[in-house]
This record gives structure tokens, C-alpha cells and sequence, in this order.
């Protein structure tokens, strides 16, 4: 059962899971996890560690991104973020999200 289209072009259904197609070559086969993952950052813009445990249940974010980086998905950025945890200590952290140029469209346009 494919994954529900949250603004991305096209979806392309290969058995059973879905492939992403963004209107120039169709995406390496990926996890559903990893469907999730990319469906997230589309409607919301970007995704952390504490938002993929708490909205989608993933609690290995970093893992499932670099699997998704060796299957050939192109056009994820990283970035470090700063924070205060719930001390008031300084911590950081991952913050991933979707290269804009690569994927052609742009989250705002969006209607979930």
C-alpha cells in the first residue's frame, strides 16, 4: 500500500511499497520508514530526532538517512542545531530537511 502523497509529484507503486518520482528519475527503492521520513520533511520542512521518535515512531533517524543517502536519494541537507535541554544545559542536534532545488516544489505551496 503506498504511502500517502503529501505533495510530492507523483508516487509510482512497485509491489508493496511506494516509489517517490519527482518528475525526473524515479527514486531508489527505500524503506517505509524512510517514506515516512521523506513525507514529514515535505509537509513540515524539516525533521529532528525528537520529531521522528514523537510524530512517526522512529527512533533512529540518522540511521535510516544514511540508508537512504546509500540507496541514491539526493537532496537531503544537514545542518547542527543548538538548544538548551530541559536543565538549561546546551546540547545540539541533528536537523534534516529537503534540498528545494532537487526536489522542485516548495512545502509552503503545499495543502496536506
Amino acid at each position: 500500500m503506498p504511502f500517502i502523497n503529501d505533495g510530492i509529484k507523483k508516487i509510482v507503486t512497485e509491489g508493496n511499497h511506494a516509489n517517490y518520482y519527482n518528475g525526473m528519475e524515479k527514486m531508489p527503492h527505500v524503506t517505509p520508514q524512510a517514506h515516512m521520513i521523506l513525507a514529514y520533511m515535505n509537509r513540515h520542512g524539516s525533521i529532528s530526532q525528537i520529531e521522528a521518535t514523537e510524530d512517526l515512531g522512529i527512533t533512529k533517524l540518522s540511521t535510516r538517512v544514511s540508508e537512504m543517502v546509500r540507496a541514491g536519494v539526493k537532496g537531503i541537507n544537514k545542518v547542527f542545531e543548538e538548544s538548551n535541554n530541559r536543565w538549561g544545559q546546551p546540547v545540539r542536534y541533528m536537523r534534516y530537511s529537503l534540498d528545494r532545488s532537487v526536489w522542485g516544489w516548495q512545502s509552503k505551496d503545499i495543502t496536506g
